[in-house]
């Protein structure tokens, strides 16, 4: 089958997913299910009218991909990346063979290659006020890249490629936390409450040394979202 041809079956097969409860609008992983998280698309749809991607999305269900084909990250596309979504139909990586991997990446037993994490030989260090935890990096929120602004909530600027160090396994440290993000004069810390990945939540700081108190407004709900834009639900 020519490639524009596999390209067509696989939007014939997304299109038979309808029925998934996969694929729901999100702005964090707190939206999507246990065993989901909020993935953002990478591409903007004019983009994707000019330079269509050449391979099959599978953004919505790993399903689209041919039996041959891993549902995986566009950067193992290394020689197609322009105009793809996050998530892409490629050729399983081969164990034995780096090169068929980009730099930084490893090739896992499912064919499909991911970021060397911080707690493998050659990882990253993480940044100030960050932690190694691959597990928890999972469901960490995005923030923005190359901003120059603190973190929503904190006197803390992110790291200039914060979403590139979720990628390696690295989180933030949690205003509870030693070392970690700070809360400006506008928030409280509470981790508990907190899902924007510093801890700190709307409300008041209150005298030094207290822990505040959080404001509680009309319904007294309180809004976490984490700067990473609108995606869709995807299985883990």
């Amino acid at each position: 089958m020519s490639g524009v041809g596999r390209y067509v079956a696989g939007l014939v097969l997304a299109a038979g997913c309808g029925q998934s409860t996969l694929g729901a609008t999100c702005r964090s992983n707190d939206d999507c299910a246990a065993n989901e998280r909020c993935e953002v698309a990478t591409a903007h749809a004019e983009e994707r009218l000019l330079l269509p991607c050449p391979l099959v999305d599978c953004f919505y269900s790993a399903s689209a991909c041919p039996s041959t084909y891993v549902c995986a990250s566009s950067a193992q596309a290394v020689n197609v990346q322009i105009n793809c979504g996050s998530k892409v139909c490629v050729p399983p990586c081969v164990p034995d063979n780096p090169a068929t991997c980009p730099t930084n990446m490893l090739c896992r037993e499912d064919g499909s290659c991911s970021y060397v994490q911080c707690d493998e030989p050659g990882g990253i260090t993480c940044p100030e006020h960050w932690r190694c935890d691959p597990a928890a990096a999972l469901k960490e929120p995005a923030g923005l890249a190359y901003t120059t602004s603190p973190f929503q909530g904190t006197t803390v600027v992110d790291p200039l490629d914060a979403p590139s160090a979720i990628s390696h396994g690295c989180v933030r440290k949690r205003c509870t936390e030693s070392d970690g993000y700070t809360c400006d004069a506008t928030n409280v810390c509470d981790a508990s409450q907190a899902a924007n990945g510093s801890g700190c939540i709307p409300g008041h700081a209150g005298t030094a040394g207290g822990a505040g108190t959080a404001a509680t407004g009309s319904g007294g709900a309180t809004t976490s979202g984490d700067g990473a834009g609108e995606g869709r639900c995807v299985a883990r």
